[in-house]
């Protein structure tokens, strides 16, 4: 029984996948002009993102697309036939060339899981392209909240199964937001804020990550959060649904945007630990002094029993179990 198992690249845990295609191809030229850049604006009006790999097979990155379906199955069925369009860049090229198909993708809907198979073949890549596709069709298809959750992938007739032989359910944060083979690493210890075991106030915990130094510092440390601790001395404060879309730091304040499941209470816990615990891990980053945080790229109005959202944030103190 052919068995896979789970690469992990720096520290932010990158889980092996197969990747997708589609029969057929289009351009998407015009449509993906270049890749994405650093501004806050930029950032929060680009709508989606389809990821396409560099020709030398060392990096992926993210292009802005403008998605026009507006059905389940058919956003699906759209961004897999986008990943086959070539960009407006002439060192990126698809993910899903003319080698890579998929025979059968299945969307139940009822676990917000796509299933895509792949023939055999598709097992002939070199492990670095792989592992670049792989990272590319999960965050390219799990960025929209509430149709695909997680991503599975069977090859051949055998599911990709985690170290426990159940069948890998992948999601866009099991991923580096911009996966580069050939960058430089770094490493540090970071202070991050999860939950403390009773679930009611904040506990410091000191991380050391190696990690790559194309990677924005701030998206290392909300990837972190949200995978939550590595022991059982505290708790995990965001649900592990949540995507970081956006991170941009100006005059001291850190914007981030989240999808909608930032908003979900783990375990019931009240939801100024959500909102303190990336708080106050962001302000323990240099330069960083306050935060501001929208979901969607909206503000969020919460009621009267939970912290309201829409302007700066400072560190909370008071919240941290001493």
């Amino acid at each position: 029984m052919m068995r896979k198992r789970i690469f992990r690249w720096t520290a932010l845990l990158l889980v092996l996948v197969l990747s997708a295609g589609l029969a057929g191809c289009q351009s998407i030229k015009n449509i993906l002009p270049s890749r994405s850049g650093s501004s806050a604006d930029e950032d929060s009006s680009r709508g989606y993102s389809i990821y396409c790999i560099s020709d030398d097979n060392t990096k992926i990155a993210a292009f802005p697309y403008k998605l026009s379906s507006t059905k389940e199955t058919d956003i699906i069925n759209e961004c897999l036939k986008a990943l086959h369009g070539q960009p407006d860049d002439k060192d990126y090229k698809p993910v899903l060339d003319k080698g890579l198909d998929i025979t059968k993708v299945d969307y139940p809907g009822s676990d917000k899981t796509l299933k895509l198979y792949f023939p055999a073949s598709y097992s002939k890549m070199s492990k670095t392209k792989e592992i670049l596709v792989r990272a590319a069709i999960v965050k390219t298809l799990t960025q929209f909240s509430g149709i695909v959750n997680y991503v599975s992938f069977c090859v051949g007739d055998q599911w990709l199964t985690d170290k426990d032989g159940s069948t890998l359910k992948m999601k866009s944060t099991d991923f580096v937001s911009t996966l580069d083979l050939n960058s430089p690493l770094a490493e540090g210890d970071f202070t991050l804020y999860f939950a403390s075991g009773d679930g009611k106030k904040l506990m410091a915990k000191e991380v050391f990550m190696r990690y790559s130094t194309t990677m924005r510092i701030e998206e290392i440390v909300l990837d972190a959060l949200i995978r939550g601790p590595s022991d059982n001395t505290c708790k995990p404060v965001l649900s592990g649904d949540t995507q970081v879309k956006s991170t941009y730091v100006k005059d001291g304040v850190c914007l981030v945007d989240f999808t909608q499941p930032f908003l979900d209470k783990v375990n019931d816990q009240n939801f100024r630990l959500n909102l303190y615990s990336v708080v106050n891990t962001l302000t323990r980053l240099k330069g960083i002094y306050k935060v501001r945080i929208t979901v969607d790229g909206k503000d969020v109005q919460l009621g009267p029993d939970k912290v309201a959202m829409g302007g700066e944030i400072s560190p909370d103190e008071e919240i941290i179990a001493k």
